[in-house]
């Protein structure tokens, strides 16, 4: 299974979770392959790529990614819906989500219970 990690070089509560968090949930995290992807990176793309991204007006827009941070963040908007860091998803190759993605969660108990269901759901699915 795969934790992608939307994560930012800037973020407050991404450096929070790694620091409080996760190393209590070290064994589980361990089972795991672990995807960080920064929205903030500035390194520039090798040529710019386009996306057709929503607006608020409810219409699309084409947009110009020039760095990978660009790339990783709206892959999360247009995949997940969403724009806030950090942002968990935990992902079978084959299947698809394990479970639903959630957001900033420093309550160790409720994200350990997260990562429990997704492996869960992981391992029922190799069935």
């Amino acid at each position: 299974p795969v934790f992608i990690d939307f994560t930012g070089w800037a973020c407050v509560n991404c450096r929070k979770m790694e620091d409080v968090v996760f190393p209590e949930v070290k064994e589980l995290l361990d089972q795991f392959v672990i995807c960080q992807l920064y929205v903030d990176e500035k390194i520039q793309l090798e040529e710019p790529e386009f996306a057709f991204v929503p607006t608020s007006e409810g219409g699309v827009k084409r947009k110009k990614l020039t760095t990978i941070g660009d790339k990783w963040s709206t892959l999360q908007i247009l995949t997940y819906k969403s724009s806030s860091q950090p942002y968990y998803v935990l992902y079978h190759p084959n299947q698809g989500l394990l479970n639903h993605p959630v957001g900033y969660t420093p309550n160790l108990s409720e994200f350990k219970e997260w990562l429990e269901c997704g492996l869960s759901a992981y391992k029922n699915q190799k069935k």
